[in-house]
């Protein structure tokens, strides 16, 4: 993988972006911060949703990305 925020515009085909994209919406969202204890809430306007390593949905995204 190049970086952990590079933009890849051609890697995953429509149908793995709109079951990865359906998958994330199913999740709770939740308000986004920054800091490491959120402690700067209010500096973002944003709803967010993880997906970490290991994810019984989704952990195969991962081993994809970072063979990039």
């Amino acid at each position: 993988m190049k970086g952990e925020w590079c933009y890849f515009k051609s890697h995953f085909n429509k149908t793995q972006c709109d079951d990865i994209v359906e998958a994330i919406l199913r999740r709770p969202a939740r308000e986004g911060a920054t800091g490491i204890n959120n402690d700067g809430v209010g500096y973002r306007k944003s709803q967010i949703r993880f997906v970490n390593a290991g994810d019984p949905e989704l952990g195969w995204v991962f081993p994809e990305l970072w063979s990039l």
